[in-house]
């Protein structure tokens, strides 16, 4: 997972849905904490982390209609569309589900904010 991009896209989630980015950054100190595994295991863990916070957050969001995740067998990478009730948020293409979720997720918490400034 490209930690500069994650780390890039976390502090644009801290400042959109500071819940959420809490929520990621306490089950990933506590896994930290509680695994004494290498570098590559805790990255792979904060991915599955940010995964299942932002899914969970989207459950919740009553704006998110409906999301799609697909996997490019070709490119090997993963990608996330989001559906809201005000329209459609294309995903950028990502190495991992985490980032690529991430990512969506932004775009569509821009996306309503830039709706609801009109």
């Amino acid at each position: 997972m490209g930690d500069e991009r994650i780390e890039e896209l976390l502090a644009k989630l801290e400042k959109l849905d500071p819940g959420t980015w809490e929520s990621i950054r306490q089950f990933a100190e506590y896994q930290r904490s509680a695994t004494p595994w290498n570098h590559a295991m805790e990255s792979q863990l904060v991915g599955w982390t940010i995964q299942g916070v932002i899914q969970d957050a989207m459950a919740k969001d009553p704006s998110i209609a409906y999301y799609k995740a697909d996997f490019s067998h070709t490119n090997q990478d993963y990608h996330v569309n989001i559906w809201l009730d005000g329209g459609f948020v294309e995903g950028n293409y990502a190495p991992t589900y985490g980032e690529a979720i991430l990512s969506a997720y932004i775009a569509a918490l821009e996306a309503e904010a830039a709706h609801e400034s009109e």
